[in-house]
């Protein structure tokens, strides 16, 4: 504690309320069982969250099909496709 209260320019006491005052806190929020329901900022993040992980999935998709040859989109005609040989 002493080396995080050097590093941080605060004193040890400072630190050992702050450390009291969060386990206080995550205790008593364990005990009254959080939260019955999500707040509106929770909600609004999961949707976010979820239209997120819809587009990485689309967007690996894609990928896989263009790696694979298969792609979506027709390859440039100005820049021809790299790494690749014909065999």
């Amino acid at each position: 504690m002493s080396e995080v209260a050097r590093r941080e320019g605060v004193s040890q006491t400072s630190i050992a309320n702050w450390r009291d005052q969060f386990l206080t806190g995550g205790t008593d929020a364990v005990v009254a069982g959080g939260p019955a329901r999500p707040t509106s900022v929770e909600q609004r993040l999961a949707a976010e969250n979820e239209q997120l992980a819809a587009a990485l999935g689309e967007a690996h998709m894609e990928l896989r099909l263009w790696r694979k040859g298969g792609a979506l989109y027709p390859a440039s005609t100005n820049s021809p496709r790299s790494g690749r040989r014909s065999t």
